[in-house]
């Protein structure tokens, strides 16, 4: 089951001081200007800023759709040509094998082994004679 609760984000340490003041200007315990000249930043930029910081929380906000996101079209495609070919692969391996095995049989009757002239090493020549 997937999780539905998000922990509080780790802020970095770098970054504190600007969250405090982002956040205080959201709060309304200070002004855009005074936010601004508090982080050392010219009061557009701080004003860009406190905007994207807005978008992420209207972002975080909006609801979702429940599931899985949807596999794009050409990865679902992707996977079934896959596992056909696998499938395919699987059977034609299968062929061979038995083909290997037949091949094997027909040599074998065509070409039947032949009696050694000379016995093994170890046998007594004389026995068969």
């Amino acid at each position: 089951m997937a999780k539905s609760y998000t922990a509080v984000p780790a802020v970095p340490p770098e970054m504190v001081e600007r969250y405090r003041i982002v956040m205080e200007v959201l709060s309304g315990a200070l002004t855009v200007s005074e936010g601004a000249r508090k982080a050392g930043l010219s009061r557009n930029h701080f004003q860009t800023l406190l905007h994207r910081a807005s978008a992420g929380i209207i972002e975080g906000l909006s609801p979702k759709e429940a599931g899985r996101p949807p596999m794009p079209k050409a990865e679902r495609n992707l996977r079934w040509e896959t596992l056909r070919l696998k499938k395919e692969n699987e059977r034609l391996l299968q062929r061979a094998h038995v083909s290997d095995r037949l091949l094997g049989v027909a040599t074998s009757l065509l070409h039947p082994k032949r009696k050694r002239k000379t016995p093994p090493e170890g046998e007594d020549q004389t026995e068969g004679e």
